[in-house]
């Protein structure tokens, strides 16, 4: 268990962090980090413009992109993939918070954007 004190208050989480490739045991995920580091290099992340959706092939429908708007303190959907839409419904440039209600969850995303790293969950 991850548990982190600070900025975005007490985290308790069951996300790793320091992870290697080989501990992704679900293909598509793996291929997605792969993808991952390809495109940030030897940067810290890559740049939401450097992500391309079309180069994401078939990881493409199994997953989201959301965009952060820090004025409004919340995370819009930029893309959802046609196997997340079936149970989801269509969200594309919504809110999470229209399926997204405990916050713990927006919580984790916060702390996502803070680490500018991949995490796992253990």
């Amino acid at each position: 268990m991850f548990i982190s004190r600070g900025l975005l208050g007490v985290i308790e989480s069951n996300f790793l962090t320091n992870f290697k490739r080989e501990d992704i045991a679900i293909e598509y995920l793996a291929g997605l980090y792969d993808y991952w580091l390809k495109v940030k290099g030897d940067r810290e992340m890559p740049s939401r413009l450097e992500i391309k959706p079309q180069e994401l092939g078939t990881m493409l429908p199994k997953i989201m992109l959301l965009d952060y708007n820090q004025v409004a303190n919340d995370f819009i959907v930029r893309l959802i993939g046609t196997a997340v839409t079936k149970q989801l419904g269509e969200q594309t440039g919504k809110s999470i918070k229209n399926f997204i209600k405990d916050t713990e969850t927006v919580k984790r995303l916060m702390w996502k954007i803070f680490l500018k790293n991949p995490t796992m969950s253990a």
